[in-house]
């Protein structure tokens, strides 16, 4: 008659001191059949010079030490497996989460150093190109400064007369002209401004030009103020009478044949 076979799930309850055990156990044997061969070979080495009971105990002294650091080592992973097993799962799970709440923070604020740096960088690149391009026009200033300074120093280069004229209520700009028996020199009160010279063989001529250049200006945003030397005292008095009725107001001033105006 042929036997039923019953399949039946089989639960073991082999746990780890029970392999620790068995492995202690086995080490164990192990060392008792590593005494009994040295005790058969002490016989054999029997004509050798050492002792052989001295070397057998040296050997059992040796297999005691071997297994007592077992045992130590086998002890200490048992009282770990005891620590972790009475570990509470969820105070472990709390503890990762705190971890990783640390960690998380830690990031967090380095990342903000770090932003905070690359802003501090862009900052001082930008006062770098700041301090470069005011650099530059220091430069600039400077080499003009020079130039004028040159300019000024060379022998007659510069004016030996600097008129000073006084803002007016009605903000009117003048113009300088300076009046000549060979020409008319016509100049802004800023010493870096429009610069003109109309020159011609008689005074009409020049009149005429100068007249005709006037009549192109606003008389409600400039005047005339006439410089007169010696040599042109004649045309001046031309000059004087003829402006105020293109509708410039003027002023006179008289100046030696050697100055320069501007």
């Amino acid at each position: 008659m042929r036997r039923r076979r019953i399949d039946t799930n089989t639960v073991s309850l082999f746990s780890f001191q029970d392999i620790m055990a068995s492995v202690i156990g086995i080490l164990f044997f192990c060392v008792l059949l590593m005494a009994l061969d040295i005790v058969n070979q002490a016989p054999r080495a029997a004509s050798s010079e050492d002792d052989p009971e001295t070397r057998l105990m040296e050997k059992v002294r040796t297999a005691k030490a071997a297994l007592a650091e077992f045992a130590k080592h086998t002890d200490g992973l048992a009282q770990r497996l005891d620590r972790l097993s009475q570990t509470d799962p969820e105070a472990l799970r709390k503890r990762v989460q705190q971890l990783q709440a640390k960690l998380s923070a830690k990031y967090a604020a380095l990342q903000a150093a770090g932003d905070t740096a690359n802003g501090a960088a862009r900052q001082a690149q930008q006062r770098r190109a700041e301090l470069e391009e005011k650099q530059k026009e220091l430069d600039d200033l400077e080499k003009r400064l020079a130039a004028a300074k040159a300019q000024l120093d060379a022998p007659g280069s510069g004016p030996k007369l600097s008129f000073i004229i006084d803002d007016r209520e009605d903000r009117l700009e003048p113009w300088l002209v300076e009046v000549t028996a060979t020409a008319f020199r016509v100049a802004e009160r800023n010493p870096r401004g429009t610069f003109m010279e109309f020159r011609s063989k008689t005074d009409n001529q020049r009149l005429d030009l100068f007249r005709s250049w006037l009549q192109t200006q606003d008389n409600s945003e400039r005047y005339i103020v006439i410089l007169v030397k010696p040599s042109g005292a004649a045309i001046a008095h031309s000059l004087e009478r003829e402006l105020p009725t293109l509708g410039f107001q003027i002023g006179v001033e008289l100046l030696p044949e050697d100055w320069i105006p501007f």
